[in-house]
């Protein structure tokens, strides 16, 4: 229902605009330049610009005209919505497909710049270069965080007292999660490089 009401308020919106101009047209003599003909008949907000230089005598029409943008507002916004939409739903496609096959991103970018909209894509590219940088410092993170572990293991294992047991064994349990760490921030570090030099088509 609000989308036939929004559609019929682009509509008449329409008509107002141009009966504003055409009345602005008419209150400043009828007669303004070849110019600003062509610019009120065809530019956004030209309105605002003819008023300013004929005040007194386009405010009139110009205010008519302003009126006939602002129903323009919820069609334009319900467009807007269903874009972002769509914009959605694309770029989580591709996540989901990006997750389950990362080595495939290269051809993957290739299908989406053939398959979706380009303000989609655009979207795409600038989330990437956010998700890339979020990445880099989490593994920035992760890797001062595994260095300052392996300088603690070489340290432990120095002043082990190989004859306790008991240290010997908490020694273990610490080098056994250090290496799983580790091996994590390898995949993580391959993962983050992957995603930095993959291009389209590359």
């Amino acid at each position: 229902m609000f989308e036939i009401i929004s559609l019929v308020l682009f509509c008449v919106g329409i008509v107002t605009i141009f009966i504003g101009r055409h009345i602005m047209i008419q209150d400043t003599g009828g007669a303004p330049s070849f110019l600003w003909v062509i610019v009120l008949r065809l530019l956004p907000f030209s309105e605002l610009a003819y008023m300013v230089r004929h005040f007194a005598q386009a405010k009139r029409g110009a205010i008519i005209s302003i009126v006939g943008m602002w129903l323009l507002v919820p069609q334009l916004s319900i467009q807007l919505i269903e874009r972002e939409e769509v914009a959605k739903k694309y770029m989580e496609r591709f996540e989901r497909e990006l997750k389950s096959s990362p080595a495939g991103a290269a051809d993957m970018e290739a299908k989406m710049a053939a398959e979706m909209p380009a303000e989609v894509v655009s979207a795409w590219a600038i989330r990437k270069e956010m998700l890339q940088k979020a990445r880099e410092k989490h593994v920035s993170i992760l890797q001062s965080r595994i260095a300052k572990w392996h300088a603690d293991i070489q340290a432990a294992r120095s002043a082990l007292d190989v004859t306790n047991e008991a240290a010997v064994k908490a020694f273990n349990e610490q080098a056994a999660a250090y290496a799983r760490l580790n091996a994590f921030g390898k995949k993580e570090t391959e993962f983050m490089l992957l995603m930095r030099n993959k291009k389209p088509g590359a």
